[in-house]
């Protein structure tokens, strides 16, 4: 005898859009960072983020925090590369 079991198929719907991409949304914030000299475009993915309480979206948000204090690292920004 045997069972199968087919992975349950997600839809387009069902899709997290603030997670499509987020990696390189992120690199994205974070090359953009330097270019404007502002961390505008990592507060935008982290006002998306932060909207849900799921562990993928926190995830993605510590992921993101992560590279935005690497952005003050290089600029030799210790207060702001601390804060999250």
């Amino acid at each position: 005898m045997f069972i199968f079991i087919y992975p349950q198929t997600i839809s387009a719907n069902d899709c997290d859009t603030a997670l499509i991409n987020i990696q390189n949304k992120i690199s994205d914030a974070f090359m953009n960072s330097f270019m404007t000299g502002n961390t505008d475009a990592f507060l935008t993915i982290e006002n998306e983020l932060s909207q849900s309480q799921d562990p993928m979206h926190a995830y993605w948000l510590a992921y993101t925090y992560y590279y935005k204090s690497f952005y003050f690292i290089a600029l030799e920004d210790k207060v702001n590369s601390e804060k999250k």
